[in-house]
């Protein structure tokens, strides 16, 4: 009898990110998590950095040391070449979606252009530089919420059965290897082998959500009428009566 705790707590949360098909929420939220995960491993890189160049003070009785833009420079930017091999490792295979390349790109460059406009003010504002710079934060953020607007919109209407070449969106759900014009159910690319609805299922089509039941048919009796009897009728019928 399968215990109902392994669909709580952090081995559930495990087994759904080490699933063949993860849903679209498993992979946004990895990617989040993944992405905190980074940048707090880049901050403790530079503050090791850091540490190693500490000098002892001898009339504090500590060791001093300050972490510098390099440091930052360098331990950011291998967290950025991991957070595009994560992002690439948790969107692999969607190829329904629209290409993350664009939004990506534009992040980047949005990321790069609030920096540089961050230690602008810092180096040419003498006061109360900190409001513009948390102004450019704010800004830069907001654009990057435009850009992946359309991206997430995309990825939750999913794609149309035939593509501009009239040709079936048909592709391997694992390594993303087109399968138009295959006979059979399994990738020549990677060797994966489907059932038809899981290969269906895992295309992620519009208008493949869940339709609800149709309610049943019930027959009844038909109904019977009187007959209707003209207003003549009825009065030559009364009188026959009489």
């Amino acid at each position: 009898m399968r215990n109902d705790e392994d669909n709580h707590g952090l081995m559930a949360s495990i087994r759904l990110v080490n699933r063949k098909e993860r849903g679209i929420a498993v992979r946004v939220f990895l990617s989040l998590a993944g992405t905190c995960v980074l940048i707090a491993l880049a901050l403790l890189a530079a503050y090791l950095l850091a540490l190693t160049r500490s000098e002892y003070d001898v009339q504090r009785g500590y060791s001093y040391f300050r972490v510098r833009d390099a440091d930052l420079a360098i331990t950011f930017t291998g967290g950025a070449a991991a957070w595009l091999a994560l992002l690439w490792w948790t969107w692999r295979g969607q190829t329904r979606y629209d290409s993350m390349i664009g939004p990506i790109v534009w992040t980047f460059v949005t990321a790069g252009a609030a920096i540089a406009l961050g230690v602008g003010i810092d180096v040419f504002v003498r006061r109360e530089e900190e409001f513009l710079i948390g102004a450019t934060i704010l800004m830069a953020a907001a654009f990057t919420f435009v850009i992946w607007m359309r991206y997430i919109n995309a990825m939750m209407k999913g794609r149309p059965v035939l593509g501009q070449d009239r040709q079936v969106n048909v592709v391997c759900p694992q390594c993303g290897y087109s399968m138009v014009g295959l006979s059979a159910l399994r990738c020549p690319e990677c060797g994966a082998s489907f059932t038809i609805d899981e290969l269906i299922r895992a295309q992620g089509y519009r208008g493949g959500e869940t339709m609800p039941a149709a309610s049943p048919r019930v027959d009844r009796d038909p109904v019977i009428r009187p007959p209707v009897i003209a207003a003549p009728a009825l009065e030559a019928h009364d009188r026959a009566a009489q």
